[in-house]
């Protein structure tokens, strides 16, 4: 046995552990648990028997010896390693629009309608500042602005 195939089954077997773990402290879904899981187990399979991925390499023509097998390997790793990253930003951007959609309700919510409609007529620009939150270090910052400026009206709300 190789030691490429040593330090292959030693990785596969400390990524599954790893995955575990990381499941069983919530830090992981199911899913994510599940296809670490695969990969772990298609890594093992190739690390101990090598013999049964014989099938897949003679379908795209890889022939025995002077590296062929393992350069079809790293191929469908990085083939695997593509599908993986797209699955991972459609999930970041799905979490990105869902937390925007949530900061702007919270925005909508909050606002106070009867305080916007007692401001002076014509075109309006409305800054949202959390000052509620952090009023022991906005307030004198906030009370330096000028309520006017170059014919601009300041109105808190």
């Amino acid at each position: 046995m190789s030691a490429l195939r040593i330090v292959g089954g030693i990785f596969a077997a400390a990524f599954f552990a790893l995955a575990w773990f990381r499941y069983r402290r919530r830090r992981i879904s199911r899913l994510n648990l599940i296809i670490s899981s695969l990969i772990s187990a298609v890594l093992l399979l190739l690390a101990i028997a090598p013999g049964l991925f014989n099938p897949l390499f003679e379908v795209f023509n890889f022939q025995p010896g002077s590296g062929q097998r393992l350069t079809a390997v790293l191929m469908f790793a990085v083939a695997i390693l593509f599908v993986l990253l797209i699955r991972v930003q459609s999930e970041v951007d799905t979490n990105e629009r869902n937390m925007r959609q949530l900061v702007e309700s919270f925005g909508q919510a909050a606002f106070d309608w009867d305080a916007a409609a007692d401001l002076p007529a014509g075109k309006r620009i409305v800054v949202v500042s959390p000052r509620s939150m952090r009023s022991r270090t906005s307030a004198p910052s906030s009370r330096r602005c000028p309520a006017t400026s170059t014919a601009t009206t300041s109105s808190p709300l």
